[in-house]
């Protein structure tokens, strides 16, 4: 199923006061998920196709890994030492990051002049 169309369905409904969490959410179609509506899902006639679980940290940074941005900055490899190149995608520079971000200080400032300025009192 394409992500574009997956959403994500409380298996046990929060109007009948349950929360979300890993043990409580799984993800479902749009059209799986209105049909199922506010009703628990074998009130729907529905079953779950896996047994839901919470996952440990070391789950979630062995599923991370599958899944590395598009690119990584150089100056960020420091900090993300564990995710591949990927081929074929183009490397992040730092002027590209900051392209779509909003840069880190005001205006034609480095982040020296950001540290030693000096404060009015």
């Amino acid at each position: 199923m394409p992500q574009r169309d997956v959403t994500f369905d409380h298996v046990l409904p929060k109007c009948d006061g349950y929360g979300g969490g890993w043990l409580n959410t799984a993800l479902a179609c749009f059209p799986c998920n209105q049909r199922k509506g506010a009703r628990r899902a074998e009130q729907a006639g529905m079953t779950l196709h896996v047994r839901l679980w919470h996952p440990t940290v070391a789950e979630l940074n062995r599923i991370a890994r599958r899944f590395p941005p598009r690119g990584v900055p150089a100056t960020w490899r420091a900090y993300v030492p564990f995710w591949p190149e990927v081929p074929g995608i183009p490397e992040l520079s730092d002027e590209r990051v900051l392209a779509v971000t909003n840069p880190a200080f005001p205006s034609g400032m480095t982040d020296q002049d950001y540290w030693n300025v000096t404060l009015e009192r």
